[in-house]
């Protein structure tokens, strides 16, 4: 069976910008930049589960990482300003839903 790559992407507890949505960026006229972040956890889904459309895998993603942590995830539950990186696209949680990040 061929995967894909999922890896959740957190900023520094001390960061400024934690928890700030994607225009929060933009206002303050800073660059979402994948050096400040770091890579909390990783795993691997079948690639056909894509076909469901990726808001569908997105969604299935935020529920795992807010009601059922899985074991060694040592980052915060799934949140605003942290990023969802499958199969090389890059996508930031916004306070409702998520936005494809064009450069990470």
């Amino acid at each position: 069976m061929e995967t894909v790559q999922v890896t959740i992407y957190q900023l520094p507890a001390e960061h400024k910008m934690m928890f700030q949505g994607s225009n929060e960026w933009k206002e303050k006229m800073l660059r979402l930049e994948k050096s400040v972040y770091h890579s909390v956890y990783s795993f691997q889904i079948p690639k056909d589960a894509l076909t469901c459309g990726m808001n569908a895998i997105l969604e299935e993603i935020f529920i795992r990482f807010n009601d059922n942590l899985p074991k060694g995830f040592c980052g915060h539950s799934l949140s605003v300003s942290d990023v969802v990186m499958i199969d090389n696209e890059a996508y930031y949680v916004e306070r409702i839903g998520f936005s494809l990040l064009k450069s990470f």
